[in-house]
């Protein structure tokens, strides 16, 4: 077999071998296998001749077929790349959006609660804000939640909610920090000034109910939602402390507390 039937048969091989590696990558891009033919051949004029035909050099034809097996292999690294890649970024972008549903879903939850007991009546104070509150900063919401867990109905239920006494200030009385609480109102939807009640030496905050005695049947619910803020100019200087509020139980005649200790929710108060 002569030199120039060789190279002949050596360039098909080339050829077919690359077809039938990167049939794959040809079937998704059909388009391209056309162009894959007018590479390997170039135009009519210039298609693979017989012996007996032979007009163009050896050497440019089998440089032209192994330039078209580069454009091959360039192709299919290119798609496999952009396959990785578009698998690559998924990823993180599921995980920010979990993290997202994960960061989200927090923000929801409460800041803080406490519950407790007296008499029968089940006490939760439940935070919808940060348990931190500042000195003529935006209000902290809270809700009281009252349940009748006794056999029967209570005819007179009586609440105080105060604040207790604060680290944050200086003297004999440790006061808190005065400010304003205010009540929702579920019949107008809207907010109406309540008592704002905070504890000093003597007992007389048990007689400042939130509201009016009410009857409290068996297994019903009472829940108040309020909020609570921090005047901004202050009687005394205000440094970081502890404070909570309180919700007593009080009896409707004498005031006095039905059980020894409030439901405590413990809270922080910064200037």
């Amino acid at each position: 077999m002569s030199e120039l039937a060789v190279v002949a048969a050596s360039q098909q091989s080339i050829k077919f071998a690359v077809l039938e590696r990167y049939s794959g990558a040809l079937t998704k891009f059909p388009a391209r296998a056309h162009d894959l033919e007018q590479l390997s051949y170039g135009t009519a004029e210039s298609r693979p001749r017989t012996i007996s035909e032979a007009v163009i050099p050896t050497s440019p034809r089998l440089g032209a077929v192994l330039g078209c097996a580069a454009v091959i292999l360039t192709l299919a690294a290119c798609t496999n790349s952009n396959t990785a890649s578009t698998a690559q970024s998924s990823t993180p972008a599921a995980s920010a959006s979990a993290a997202a549903t994960t960061s989200a879903a927090q923000a929801t939850s409460p800041a803080g609660s406490a519950t407790g007991s007296a008499e029968g009546i089940d006490v939760t104070i439940t935070a919808q804000d940060p348990t931190t509150v500042h000195v003529g900063g935006a209000p902290m919401r809270f809700t009281v939640t009252l349940t009748n867990s006794t056999d029967g109905d209570i005819p007179q239920v009586a609440m105080v909610v105060s604040l207790g006494h604060c680290t944050c200030s200086s003297g004999m009385a440790s006061p808190m920090p005065s400010g304003t609480m205010q009540m929702l109102d579920t019949a107008t939807n809207t907010w109406q000034s309540v008592r704002y009640v905070h504890e000093g030496t003597g007992t007389d905050y048990q007689s400042q109910t939130l509201v009016p005695p009410f009857a409290l049947e068996h297994g019903k619910i009472a829940t108040y939602q309020l909020e609570m803020q921090l005047d901004a100019k202050q009687n005394f200087a205000v440094h970081e402390g502890q404070s909570a509020i309180h919700v007593t139980i009080v009896d409707a005649a004498t005031k006095k507390p039905v059980t020894g200790k409030p439901t405590a929710l413990p809270i922080t108060v910064e200037p």
